[in-house]
């Protein structure tokens, strides 16, 4: 048990039954985590008792993570020569900016409508007018680019943009592209995160890089097997990740040559990188893999050319270059931490001898049992979970070293400091307001349906499971008609409610023309249901025939959505057409699937920015995230929360 505690591996007791089927005893799991955690606070207090003990690791600790002391910056001097003088920046935007200029290595750790997208064009514009830039390109969601472009040109009129489509990187087209790039003066390049991969990367510095991940691998093998022994599971899992990398500069061997101009010849000095939550998944080796809470250790192609990039950007410009934006660093897990450290804090981890995860986790980490629900949401089973971080202060110190935080709190302290009054309106009534929906007699014995299956699970989870029965229930919920298309138009349900706020809404904020957002994520419009399926399947094929991309983008593809598309009943329509028997006009109500392109996209947007468009009805996946349409808004109406 001890040698598991120290390297943080799950400790569970298990048995065989006399068909040789391995089983985990909860009893005896439980009483040596409990057993376990025992250890470690005893342990706790016996490193503290005795006082040359205590000062000698205290004195460890403190010269290898507790060395830093964080600056401050001030940006209140900045005059910014060619900005659109209608438009001021707020005293954190110039802060930002004047860190990015002095740093040149940072993380906008900035809450939504803080302006993060202002304080990059801006910093982009000073840091070339001083000559610390020369061509950065920018990074961004696809549906972000024109949007990003209108932008920068709002607040630079004058200056020298290339913005990009996706039919700019086809086969035929991206010479030409590469070209223009090369070769033009152009104070800044968009492209989008899906195009940003068709930029290759130089031979030489892709296997450089795997050789040297190879290096380091090998070093860590070394010292697991002085610590854990040669037959280790962390030695066997660190060899998988050499084979990978082995295999890579194999691939890059193997790949056929392109004329076209790579990555390194296009003479981009600096990337910013928006949204950079989106490149989160990276690979990385752990021993603890059979954790849960740890994600996806293998990571995406998408990730992995972003780090190489990055890592080529800064060992060629003094660890400088790279900017990345984001308002959710750390959403789901608490590796994303570490990957954000090492994206922009690779060296300084490697100084300290934290870039390997294991290393990383084994300080800042720590490992949680207990008992969870299950699927079934009625049995609970015993679960070792990554979920709890330790060392907060030095690790949040080794953060804001790289990262530019600005919270809800801060801006409004800010703005008072001013005074001036924070702009964004309350909600009202401060909380979001609950509808309270009474379900039919229909939805109440559908329900107990459910409760039945739950209780009576078939052996084989292809007749039935857990997931799909909770998937049934939530459909259910939003409305019947998606689980019995038969079923009747109760006046009570949830599209005759929200149809009838959204139209109050409408008629009390029409003088101001305000708009209103409305998430669906359970269903799809009749019409595009079509293109959604054919677009679902194609990523399925391409992702069994191996496609990396096609695997990555299918991931992003939720169990709401697959169910949606495949739905006879349609919620998207029959709220439109609700809407227009209350007196809406249809032209004023839109579904996001209309904008299939990124001009329509653009189009839609700025309709919705204007007041053309009042009623906008998405699903998460398709408005959660980058749109900013909130100039009129006034609600958001979720009717499958989720």
């Amino acid at each position: 048990m001890i040698p598991k505690i120290l390297s943080g591996k799950e400790i569970k007791v298990t048995y065989k039954d006399v068909d040789g089927n391995t089983h985990i005893d909860k009893d005896r799991t439980l009483a040596a985590n409990f057993k376990a955690d025992e250890i470690r606070n005893e342990f706790k207090d016996w490193i503290w008792q005795d006082a040359e003990r205590r000062e000698s690791l205290a004195r460890i600790y403190n010269d290898t993570y507790n060395t830093d002391r964080l600056r401050e910056y001030d940006g209140s001097h900045l005059t910014f020569p060619g900005m659109n003088a209608n438009i001021e920046l707020h005293p954190h935007q110039k802060n930002a900016i004047w860190r990015m200029i002095a740093d040149g290595n940072i993380l906008l750790d900035h809450t939504v409508g803080a302006g993060k997208t202002y304080a990059m064009i801006a910093a982009i514009m000073e840091s070339q007018r001083m000559g610390l830039l020369h061509k950065p390109m920018i990074v961004m969601p696809n549906h972000l680019v024109g949007q990003w472009a209108a932008e920068f040109c709002t607040l630079y009129p004058n200056a020298r943009v290339l913005q990009t489509t996706n039919k700019d990187f086809a086969k035929r087209n991206r010479q030409l592209l590469m070209s223009k790039i090369a070769t033009g003066d152009w104070d800044a390049v968009i492209v989008s995160h899906s195009s940003f991969g068709f930029l290759p990367s130089l031979r030489d510095e892709e296997r450089n890089f795997c050789e040297e991940q190879i290096a380091e691998v090998l070093a860590a093998q070394e010292k697991m097997r002085q610590e854990y022994g040669h037959r280790d599971k962390s030695v066997k899992q660190l060899e998988k990740v050499k084979v990978r990398y082995e295999q890579k500069i194999k691939e890059i061997a193997d790949r056929p040559k392109d004329d076209t101009v790579n990555f390194s010849e296009l003479g981009v000095d600096a990337l910013f990188v928006d949204e950079a939550h989106e490149f989160k998944n990276l690979f990385f080796a752990t021993q603890k893999s059979r954790l849960a809470g740890l994600g996806n250790s293998n990571g995406s192609k998408k990730a992995f050319d972003l780090f190489v990039k990055v890592r080529m950007l800064q060992q060629r410009h003094g660890g400088k270059g790279v900017y990345f934006a984001t308002g959710t660093p750390v959403s789901n897990s608490l590796v994303e931490m570490f990957t954000m450290q090492r994206y922009l804090q690779y060296d300084a981890l490697k100084a300290k001898g934290l870039h390997y995860f294991d290393a990383w986790a084994d300080v800042f980490g720590n490992v949680v049992t207990g008992w969870e629900l299950d699927a079934t949401g009625v049995n609970y089973k015993l679960n070792s979970r990554f979920s709890q971080f330790v060392n907060l202060p030095e690790l949040i110190t080794m953060y804001r070293g790289f990262a530019d935080v600005v919270t809800l709190d801060d801006l409004k302290a800010l703005f008072k400091e001013g005074g001036k009054a924070w702009p964004v309106p309350q909600i009202q009534g401060t909380a979001p307001k609950q509808r309270i929906v009474d379900r039919s007699a229909a939805q109440a014995a559908y329900m107990d349906d459910i409760i039945h299956r739950m209780q009576n699970m078939p052996s084989d989870a292809r007749e039935d499971n857990p997931l799909k029965a909770t998937n049934d229930a939530r459909k259910m919920a939003l409305d019947m008609r998606l689980v019995d298309p038969d079923a009747g138009d109760h006046p009570h349900n949830k599209v005759n409610t929200a149809a009838g706020d959204i139209h109050q809404i409408y008629r009390d904020w029409d003088d101001k023309k305000g708009t209103q957002l409305v998430f669906i994520d359970l269903s799809t419009p009749k019409d595009f249901k079509a293109a959604e399926a054919k677009r679902i399947t194609d990523l399925i094929n391409k992702a069994e025939a191996g496609d990396e991309a096609a695997i990555e983008a299918l991931g992003k593809v939720s169990m709401d959505e697959v169910e949606a598309a495949s739905s006879r009943f349609d919620v998207y329509n029959e709220l439109k057409y609700k809407l227009m028997e209350n007196g809406i006009p249809a032209d004023e109500i839109r579904f996001i699937h209309e904008a299939n392109t990124d001009v329509r996209k653009e189009k839609l947007f700025e309709a919705m920015r204007r007041g053309d468009v009042r009623i906008l009805i998405g699903s998460t996946a398709k408005m959660g995230s980058g749109m900013n349409v909130q100039n009129k808004l006034v609600a958001l109406h979720h009717l499958d929360a989720p």
